[in-house]
This record gives C-alpha cells, structure tokens and sequence, in this order.
C-alpha cells in the first residue's frame, strides 16, 4: 500500500510539472483546472462525509485510544478512505493542513 501510495503521489507531480507550466502560459486552462478541482473536491467530501471520526485528522489519538482498549476501529473502510482521500486531495494540489483529510 505504502509503495503504490508513494508512486501515485510521483505520478501526480510528474502530471503537475506539465500541467503547471501549461496552466501560466495558456492561462484559459484554469476554468477546466478549477473545475476538475472543484469536482474532485466534491469525490473528497463523500469519501470523508459518512464517517469522520476515524478518518479525520492524523489518526495518533484513535491509535492511542485502540492500544488502551478505549475504541474500536474497522481498518479496512479507514483504510481505503485515507488513501483515495489523500491521492483526491494531493494529486491536484489542494491544500491537506498539518494533519491531512
């Protein structure tokens, strides 16, 4: 998972190295830019929308409170949220925050 999350994420900058400078010098290119990111904004907020406790934030505390026996968390569904929410997020060039989705 690790290794695809890390070449996907290469993908998306070598994408972003042709997209960028294609976006400064054709500058109507940003409506469909926009657009797409708006769009994907919107993929971002029906991964994350349902269950946010566990998909919010860095997952420190939730990983803290499953050591001491406090929480129960379903890995697979967190799983594949975090990573297609962190690839809809990072691969166009939306800003995460300090902690990420």
């Amino acid at each position: 998972m690790v290794a695809l999350f890390c070449w996907l994420i290469d993908q998306a900058m070598l994408f972003a190295r042709f997209v960028y400078p294609l976006l400064r010098s054709q500058p109507l290119w940003l409506i469909p830019y926009l657009i797409a990111t708006v769009i994907i904004w919107g993929l971002l907020s029906l991964v994350i929308s349902k269950d946010q406790t566990d998909l919010l934030g860095s997952g420190v505390p939730q990983i803290e409170a499953i050591l001491k026996d406090q929480h129960r968390m379903k890995w697979w569904p967190v799983l594949w949220k975090k990573f297609v929410g962190v690839l809809l997020a990072i691969c166009p060039g939306l800003f995460l925050g300090r902690e990420g989705p």
